[in-house]
């Protein structure tokens, strides 16, 4: 993958060994909210980028839920431990355009 994560000369996140879909799903998630925060939209992924990585890694996956679970993954922001911080969080987590 071209795309680099917030931190400096580091690939976008790679499955854990026997990591599920889910899982992952939410890592990567949190690798684009990271980004999202602090100001490195240019190396966020695009939605078409982030769905064909998860099925990339996750050949059962199927390309529609992968996109339905960001839906999912956004709706549980007040049990993500984001109530009682001073600083205001996007919602929902992007992709880049």
């Amino acid at each position: 993958m071209s795309k680099k994560s917030f931190i400096p000369s580091q690939p976008v996140i790679l499955p854990l060994p026997d990591e599920l879909l889910v899982s992952y799903g939410d890592r990567l998630l949190w690798h684009q909210l990271a980004l999202q925060l602090t100001g490195n939209r240019a190396l966020m992924l695009t939605e078409d980028e982030y769905e064909a990585t998860v099925c990339g890694f996750y050949p059962d996956a199927l390309e529609h839920n992968v996109r339905e679970y960001r839906n999912y993954f956004n709706s549980r922001q007040d049990t993500m431990g984001f109530r009682d911080k001073d600083k205001e969080l996007p919602t929902p987590v992007e992709f880049a355009q």
